[in-house]
């Protein structure tokens, strides 16, 4: 008998295609030589270096199996495979082995890998798993490598995966995962794998008086409650995310043993969630009750007892007569600081004489940053000095630095860190190391605004990325000493004779000992939003001259900013000198858009005030006069069922303030008066297109639909765009002036594999985006006949294929019964005369067999496909040799 050898050898997809038929014939016929040892298990990895990495698998075996194997053969991810050794073996209670494989690999590069380990078998009685002892046991393990993840490794699971239940009581597992590099973990229910890491087909939960579930976030897998006796395997799917992304998945393959036993099982307590800041002492107590008064063990399992730095004290585990109670202990650190929680499982397992059953609890325990302390805030009149204490944490890496123009008295809940959303805060700067414990405010070289309360908050940044509590808030408010801009309204709209209204507030708590009058305001200004160019000067004489308009403007199609500047005369200089800082304001600039029977109005302005709201005005054709329409809390208003085609005017009344007592509130500016005129811009509804090919006649048909009446409305045409590959562009390839056809016939030229949307155009030329793809690919046009007469009648000659299209060519090979090649080709046609290649004589009378792949034009690209069967040769002549 042949023999295959695969130890130690590297193998890809090609070279094992070309066994896999005796393969399958030979596992088949030992099936009861490798049977009824496989259990449960999972794949976990380590990181080592660059991208190797370390491989443990572990396989939970029965004692009285024949079957022992001291390596098992894994699929890599990557078209290679190979053995890695065994090297523990520990005898568990309930004659079970826990089986350790550890193994190496180098990666090629970035990607996602699928690592699989595949054995025959499971054990036989299974009772979920159609025919288990014939089924081939896997586990599967995802990895990811990215520059963008970076260094990861998988959870490590604490408890077994095999555990015992009893018939009508709630059974719950939980496999203790714990991440040391503290990502995310999210569990769910999966389905076991067989065959390529697969999932099995025809499986199926066990069977629940209520249902079988697993918990997203704590990982309990309850099962309430058991109503068969017997052994089931299930699955749970136990996910790695980070920063948002999924980085790793473990299939986790469970075995459950039910049975019927007059016992219940014990229940153990603890808390569920504790939430310290890091330094505190964690203590507290934990108790396992088991209602029968049988002995009961509790023990605990988790990566807190596995620290490095700050690791919980290691519980010993206790055992008693009923009711039996132990104390966890953990004396935490800055090191412990992480973003996801520590979980502590704690398993009670009764000593019942027939089923000995468990109970978990999980403890979810977070170590949160803690916060430090602003300790001075120093004004000047543009900018204000942030101080704050130097975290007690070493590994502080650095601060976040929030502000906001108004106080509040919040306070963050319980194990809330950094500063919610909902608080209306703003980042405005960092520092990159514990000992950077000041900040210059001044936005960013702008100068910070007169007339608010500037408030503070400072957030610990540990590690690189996790943030800690929140500061306690602190205000202060600038220094006067600079005018403050109160008005910048537009009084008259026009392109040429337009007028701005521009009022300011003088500057307070002026020592005019040592600045001396005279003095002068100086505006300067820029017909935009943002100061691009600034032209002036325009002089305003007197301290207490706070207003001007600006005239013969164009306040129709421009906005106009301003910067104002305080200044007094320096007579030994003769200069005017700059006092304080320049402030600036612009005016409210309206601008509309317009759609279908309706106008967007957008209000834009670059102001030093906080806005609080906008009141719209329309122009009412009868009264000649603004009415008010309608308030707006944000800078956007909808004006709705207008009429396409008519014009309407508008200006906005902007309604502001500033944070400080001693100024006015509110501050009143509005906006110039713009018109426009709604027109139909609202694409048709997407049509829901459906393609079916028509083989014989070597076509596809494509259709579509609309699923509301509505959208049949105002159509003019449809236009069809179509790619011959999946990741191909769309083209134009017919436009369908009919509105009412629904219904396309396409002849591709060199596959009918496509994929295919359809868009709407109405009346006024609007065209629907529309997303939506229908794609086919399952028509195939090449076929063999299975009799052959090379006979030299001049009738059927030639072995060919039948009559076929979108072929671009073939690997056709005819082997004997003795598998000797007779015949091979690449051309489509084949157009073998019957002789064997190596004799050039016709072959002998008699059945052969074929292997062909075929390339064909795919969705993919050019794909192969297999066909292989059987050729029964007739001839007249008994020639050559088979």
């Amino acid at each position: 008998m042949q023999r295959f050898e695969f130890l130690g050898v590297p193998k890809s997809k090609k070279n094992m295609k070309k066994s896999y038929i005796l393969l399958v014939i030979l596992l088949l016929s030992s099936f009861h030589i490798f049977a009824t040892h496989n259990r449960a298990g999972e794949i976990v990895y380590e990181h080592v270096a660059g991208n190797t990495y370390k491989i443990t698998i572990y396989v939970f075996t029965h004692t009285e199996s024949l079957a022992d194997r001291d390596s098992l053969e894994v699929q890599w991810g990557d078209n290679t495979m190979y053995q890695i050794p065994r090297i523990e073996k520990i005898t568990l209670a309930n004659q079970y082995y826990k089986n350790t494989y550890v193994g190496y690999h180098t990666y090629p590069g970035a990607g996602i890998y699928q690592i699989v380990m595949e054995d025959p078998n499971r054990n036989e009685g299974v009772l979920n798993i159609p025919n288990s002892v014939n089924t081939v046991f896997a586990l599967s393990t995802v990895l990811k490598i990215s520059p963008f993840v970076g260094i990861n490794n998988t959870p490590v699971l604490y408890n077994y995966p095999i555990d015992k239940a009893s018939l009508g009581q709630v059974f719950k597992h939980n496999p203790g995962a714990f991440d040391i590099d503290g990502d995310s973990i999210s569990y769910k229910m999966a389905i076991c794998r067989y065959d390529g890491g697969e999932e099995i087909i025809g499986f199926q939960l066990p069977p629940a008086s209520t249902d079988i579930t697993v918990n997203e976030i704590t990982g309990d897998l309850v099962w309430n409650a058991p109503t068969q006796i017997g052994i089931y395997n299930v699955a749970m799917e136990i996910e790695e995310w980070r920063n948002g992304i999924k980085i790793s998945s473990i299939i986790r393959d469970i075995q459950i043993e039910v049975e019927d036993a007059d016992n219940n099982p014990p229940v153990v307590d603890s808390p569920a969630e504790i939430c310290v800041v890091a330094d505190s002492l964690i203590e507290f107590e934990i108790t396992a009750t088991d209602e029968d008064n049988d002995f009961v063990t509790l023990s605990t399992s988790g990566g807190v007892f596995e620290l490095n730095n700050c690791p919980a004290e290691l519980m010993d585990t206790v055992t008693g007569l009923g009711t039996i109670t132990t104390n966890f202990i953990w004396q935490t650190c800055c090191s412990n600081i992480r973003t996801q929680p520590y979980n502590v499982i704690f398993k009670a397992q009764d000593d019942h004489p027939e089923t000995q059953l468990t109970d978990y609890s999980t403890t979810n325990i977070t170590v949160i940053g803690p916060a430090t302390e602003i300790i001075d805030l120093e004004p000047s009149n543009s900018s204000i000095l942030v101080q704050w204490l130097q975290n007690r944490c070493s590994n502080t890496t650095g601060y976040k630095i929030y502000r906001k123009k108004i106080s509040d008295s919040n306070q963050p809940a319980e194990c809330e860190t950094g500063i919610p959303e909902s608080w209306e805060y703003e980042l405005i700067g960092t520092t990159n190391s514990r000992t950077d414990t000041t900040f210059l405010d001044n936005e960013n070289g702008d100068g910070l605004a007169l007339g608010f309360y500037y408030c503070y908050r400072i957030v610990t940044i540990f590690n690189n990325t996790i943030e800690g509590v929140t500061s306690e808030i602190e205000c202060v408010e600038l220094a006067e000493g600079a005018p403050i801009f109160l008005k910048n309204t537009v009084s008259t709209t026009d392109t040429e004779e337009g007028a701005i209204h521009l009022q300011w507030r003088k500057p307070i708590n002026l020592d005019t000992t040592i600045i001396k009058p005279p003095f002068k305001y100086i505006l300067y200004y820029s017909r935009d939003l943002y100061g691009t160019f600034y032209e002036g000067p325009i002089n305003v004489l007197g301290l207490d001259n706070t207003s001007y308009i600006d005239t013969s403007i164009n306040t129709k199609d421009n906005p106009s900013i301003y910067k104002l500047i305080f200044t007094n005369y320096d007579e030994d200089n003769n200069t005017w000198n700059e006092v304080g800082e320049p402030t600036y304001a612009s005016s409210p600039f309206l601008s509309l858009s317009a759609s279908n029977q309706q106008l967007t109005l957008k209000v834009e302005e670059n102001v030093p005030w906080e806005n609080e709201s906008y009141v719209v005005y329309k122009l009412n054709n009868e009264t000649s006069e603004f009415d008010s329409i309608g308030t707006s809390e944000i800078n956007i208003y909808v004006d709705k069922n207008l009429k396409n085609g008519e014009e309407y005017c508008y200006k906005v009344k902007s309604i502001n303030y500033y944070s400080a007592d001693s100024l006015p509130d509110p501050i009143i500016n509005f906006s110039q008066i713009a018109c426009g005129v709604p027109i139909d811009t609202i694409p048709p509804c997407c049509p829901t297109p459906e393609v079916v090919s028509q083989c014989d006649d070597m076509r596809n048909r494509l259709s579509w639909s609309f699923s509301a009446d509505s959208c049949y409305e105002s159509l003019d045409k449809f236009k069809i765009y179509y790619t011959n590959r999946l990741d191909g562009e769309f083209e134009l390839i017919e436009t369908i002036d009919d509105p009412t056809v629904f219904s396309y016939y396409h002849y591709p030229e060199t596959t009918l594999a496509a994929c295919y949307k359809v868009s709407a155009v109405d009346s006024a030329g609007n065209e629907s985006v529309c997303e939506e793809t229908v794609c086919i690919d399952n028509c195939s046009y090449y076929d063999l006949p299975n009799i052959f007469t090379p006979n030299g009648d001049g009738v059927n000659d030639l072995y060919h294929p039948y009559p076929y299209k979108f072929v671009e060519k073939v690997d056709m090979k005819i082997y004997n019964r003795w598998g000797n090649l007779v015949f091979q080709t690449e051309d489509s046609d084949l157009n073998w005369d019957g002789k064997n290649i190596q004799t050039q004589q016709l072959v002998s009378d008699g059945v052969y067999y074929y292997i062909c792949d075929v390339y064909e034009y795919r969705l993919t690209g050019l794909e192969s496909r297999v066909i292989s069967g059987f050729i029964h040769i007739y001839s007249k002549e008994e020639v050559g040799s088979p």
